[in-house]
């Protein structure tokens, strides 16, 4: 960049301070958040898992370090929840590069032996979400392979999973990819609020979209 100068050693100051900055500010984002929503309401977030945001102090911490890159690796959560969600936003972000899915229409129900166009188009958004193999052939027709896909995608998404497809299922379907890569950021960043490693903890966890709820112990549910 032109802006440097490598002989000037005022300049390699202000590079060398702003690179800092820059890696303390990103590892503190990895360990607290982005946001600072938590402070305009604690109650939720009382207790040892409520830290309050350091720039200074994490800034230290990484940058006498010699391996930097994994000290600000280390800052971000291990929960194995936030892993897997890491893991579904980069699948659904390649999803959207290559086009994301179809709206299907709502206007009628499908269950299990039903045939037609409809059918065709369900098979293929459910191939595009992972939810059917795309080596499956469906040929018009609801075959227990689709119904099985049809199933899982209902539990992904904490619906009876019965394999007929009704509106509740349908809306689902057709929430835009772009919807659902919001929702996995903002639950990301939700989840950088709480303490980073909750491997020897006890914890209950809740589904309200699925209504469900998981206990842990250490690392077993």
């Amino acid at each position: 960049n032109d802006r440097w100068n490598k002989k000037e050693l005022t300049s390699l100051a202000e590079l060398e301070f702003l690179l800092s900055l820059s890696a303390a500010k990103l590892a503190a984002d990895a360990r607290y958040g982005r946001s600072t929503l938590f402070t305009l309401d604690q109650a939720p977030f009382t207790g040892k898992h409520l830290e309050q945001r350091d720039l200074a102090k994490i800034g230290a911490e990484i940058l006498l370090r010699s391996d930097i890159g994994n000290a600000i690796k280390e800052q971000f959560p291990e929960h194995r929840q936030y892993l897997m969600m890491k893991r579904a936003l980069a699948d659904y972000r390649k999803i959207a590069e290559s086009g994301g899915w179809l709206p299907l229409p709502t206007k009628h129900s499908l269950r299990p032996g039903d045939r037609g166009g409809l059918v065709t188009a369900l098979a293929d958004r459910l191939k595009v979400s992972g939810d059917l193999p795309a080596s499956d052939t469906i040929d018009g027709e609801f075959t227990p392979e689709l119904t099985a896909a049809v199933k899982i995608f209902q539990q992904r998404h904490g619906i009876p999973p019965t394999g007929e497809v009704h509106a509740l299922t349908f809306t689902a379907l057709n929430v835009p990819v772009q919807e659902r890569i919001k929702a996995l950021v903002v639950n990301l960043e939700r989840w950088r609020w709480l303490a980073r490693d909750l491997s020897d903890e006890k914890a209950v966890y809740v589904n309200i979209a699925g209504f469900e709820l998981f206990a842990t112990n250490g690392p077993d549910i």
